[in-house]
């Protein structure tokens, strides 16, 4: 706005301060400049709401004017200064940002301000609360619970996931009411990086059932543990589920620790030395998501972790956590390359 007490002219669209040079003029996404040349160029919010963001219609439309209107006003030596919640992988900033990657398009200088820090920042560390007094930890921790992983990652966090999923799709999750009860096997698969402190990965343990061709998810713990509570979660879900004889643990991280201290307590500790990059183990895991042979529980009371634990996997490898997947391939590649034997009741 012109400075207080200064004489301008306004109109529904634009503002000028007689005399003097410059001017601002606003439109709406798609709406007409052609003849106008501009500075800066500020764009804010091209896309309104979940409904935009799924359309590829208008994400097409918002890009086309970008580079065919918007893009082309700009003075020698101008700027663009793009403002939005990232609704959406393929929006305007990602459309952006994958044309800087590729080395065709303009460098762009990111800031983001994620809700919850994912790193140390200047002025706060990782974990806490962007604006603590408005929004405190606890009342962002509910938010996300509440929106879900997937819309909390990309209106709070600004790292939207691809809907239909990255490496594993959405639509390739079977979902079952009722176990079977009769198992091949049973084992328990864990991702151990203890430290409980905010810095830290989650521990992540799962339970699987192998039938035949069919793999099921029976169990899922994941959170941030310091070395007693990951030795204790690893207790009770031993307890839990008994049948789960073999507990693979990977053998890296803090894995090997846990392994020393439980392996004369607790029968059946096997370490599992992964092979391959997570993204590779996640590929080589693919196909039997993809055959619809990996059946996951349907969300309810007894089964509250499901849904963070689909928008994760669906969202590797552009999720903040890995440590579900990571249990969920070490199980399925150690059960699918027919290791152990046994007919186990589930009764």
């Amino acid at each position: 706005m012109p400075p207080r007490g200064s004489k301008y002219t306004r109109s529904t669209n634009l503002i000028e301060i007689p005399n003097r040079k410059g001017s601002f003029r606003s439109t709406g996404i798609g709406g007409s400049i052609t003849g106008m040349g501009c500075e800066i160029l500020g764009i804010d919010d091209p896309l309104k709401d979940r409904q935009e963001a799924n359309s590829i219609t208008i994400r097409d439309r918002i890009w086309d004017w970008y580079t065919s209107t918007a893009y082309t006003r700009l003075s020698p030596g101008g700027g663009v200064l793009v403002t939005l919640t990232r609704w959406h992988e393929d929006d305007l900033a990602g459309r952006l940002l994958n044309a800087m990657k590729q080395g065709d398009g303009d460098q762009w200088t990111v800031i983001n301000y994620p809700a919850i820090a994912e790193k140390d920042e200047p002025h706060r560390k990782i974990g806490e609360a962007l604006h603590p007094e408005r929004y405190p930890l606890e009342m962002l921790e509910k938010i996300r619970i509440n929106v879900g992983s997937y819309d909390w990652n990309a209106l709070y966090q600004q790292h939207p996931a691809p809907v239909g999923g990255s490496i594993i799709k959405r639509e390739w999750l079977q979902q079952y009411e009722i176990l079977p009860k009769v198992f091949d096997k049973i084992i328990q698969s864990w991702d151990f990086t203890f430290t409980d402190s905010a810095s830290s990965d989650n521990v992540a343990g799962t339970v699987w059932g192998k039938v035949g061709a069919r793999f099921y998810l029976i169990d899922c713990v994941c959170a941030k543990m310091d070395f007693v509570s990951s030795i204790r979660a690893f207790q009770r879900m031993s307890e839990k589920h008994p049948k789960a004889i073999r507990k693979i643990i990977e053998d890296k991280a803090n894995g090997p620790a846990i392994i020393s201290a439980l392996r004369n307590k607790i029968s059946g500790i096997v370490p599992f030395t992964p092979q391959g990059s997570k993204e590779a183990r996640a590929f080589a895991v693919s196909p039997l998501f993809e055959a619809g042979n990996v059946y996951i529980p349907k969300q309810d009371a007894e089964h509250p972790w499901v849904r963070d634990y689909i928008d994760e996997l669906v969202s590797f490898p552009s999720a903040p956590h890995d440590d579900r997947v990571d249990s969920t391939t070490q199980a399925l590649n150690y059960l699918a390359t027919g290791m152990g034997t046994g007919l186990i009741s589930f009764i």
